[in-house]
């Protein structure tokens, strides 16, 4: 029997979240009878969620558009849809979509730039807004993300085909929560190190500790590759306390020796290490800034700060007050059961009910 094909483009691959949402929602249409066929750039690291002959479904490591353009001509029958990812793969699927009248859907996972936008920032806005309007489906993974994108898009969400849904993370069944002794408190940092993920305010929070003499009581482990480890290694000499551990694919890995996870980017659409964090029972420290506020009841389930003192302020908290943080980590279980984003986002756009128009 001839299974019915997505084709999904992904225009880059960190190894964010947006390369697990990708293997996620494959695994699932997969599941459903449905054939998936993947274009994303080769990692840089052995990844398991990306790495062709490791994902275990079919990955192509190019993002070609005569690559794509041939699958999808040569599979025209039995192709349902193309789904883009991320801002340059969805300006060219947009054109080819509309060439070969097939439909589009589009997931926003990021602001289309960061602060002032150049020329080609602009230019490249237009035309993902002009693919928006055309998709048979618009997803955005969360309020923050629709906002935002809609508004240097310069299109309306309510005249979109369109749906937030949260980019939310499985959980293990059974919690096994790290009993926080008297010392040291364990702090994870996941994901890229760039200056999007701002690194630069993890180095001040190690020196100002390192500055107080507490490297006794504070092991933050960093874990992740990207541009700013260079300088993070520099830090970690001279700190002693910050201690980078590279790209780790096994989430129960990081998070298992950790008391609280932290993040310090400020235009996050999401942040889906927030609620790998949170199934759990770890609390986390971030800025009030992109899509947190949405995730986390400050004081309640996680910590949300306005400045660099503010981070360090709490810290300081925690390490004084330990039975806070474990009251605060079963929240923030409570939190990801209870809220939906503890559940897999496939079931709630109904996937087998839109492929199968």
């Amino acid at each position: 029997m001839v299974k019915p094909l997505i084709i999904r483009v992904v225009g880059q691959n960190g190894g964010g979240g947006s390369a697990v949402y990708c293997y996620q929602l494959n695994m699932y249409l997969e599941e459903q009878g449905f054939e998936t066929l993947t274009f994303i750039p080769r990692p840089t690291f052995d990844d398991r969620y990306t790495l062709q002959g490791k994902v275990g479904l079919d990955y192509r490591h190019s993002t070609s558009f005569l690559a794509v353009a041939w699958q999808a001509l040569k599979n025209r029958k039995r192709l349902l849809f193309i789904h883009s990812h991320l801002r340059n793969a969805t300006f060219w699927m947009y054109l080819l979509t509309s060439i070969l009248s097939v439909r589009h859907v589009v997931t926003a996972h990021i602001p289309l730039y960061e602060d002032v936008p150049t020329f080609k920032d602009r230019v490249l806005s237009k035309m993902f807004g002009f693919a928006l309007k055309d998709a048979s489906l618009s997803l955005f993974i969360s309020k923050f993300a629709a906002e935002k994108v809609c508004h240097q898009a310069g299109v309306s969400f309510s005249k979109l085909d369109a749906a937030i849904v949260y980019n939310g993370s499985n959980g293990p069944s059974v919690v096994r929560y790290l009993a926080r002794e008297e010392h040291p408190l364990r702090i994870c940092v996941v994901g890229e190190l760039t200056a999007r993920k701002n690194s630069a305010d993890l180095i001040w929070l190690a020196k100002r500790l390192h500055e107080a003499g507490l490297e006794e009581r504070v092991v933050i482990s960093v874990f992740g590759r990207g541009p700013g480890e260079a300088e993070l290694a520099e830090t970690s000499v001279i700190t002693k306390l910050l201690h980078l551990k590279g790209y780790e694919s096994d989430v129960d890995q990081i998070y298992e020796n950790s008391h609280l996870h932290m993040i310090l980017s400020k235009n996050e659409a999401f942040g889906r290490v927030v609620t790998e964090a949170m199934a759990r029972s770890i609390p986390t420290v971030c800025y009030r800034a992109g899509a947190f506020p949405e995730l986390i009841d400050n004081g309640k389930d996680g910590f949300l700060v306005d400045s660099r003192d503010e981070l360090l302020a709490c810290v300081r908290m925690l390490l004084a007050d330990p039975r806070r943080l474990e009251r605060v980590g079963a929240a923030s279980r409570q939190t990801f059961e209870s809220s939906g984003i503890g559940g897999m986002l496939i079931p709630h756009v109904r996937w087998t009910n839109f492929c199968s128009k």
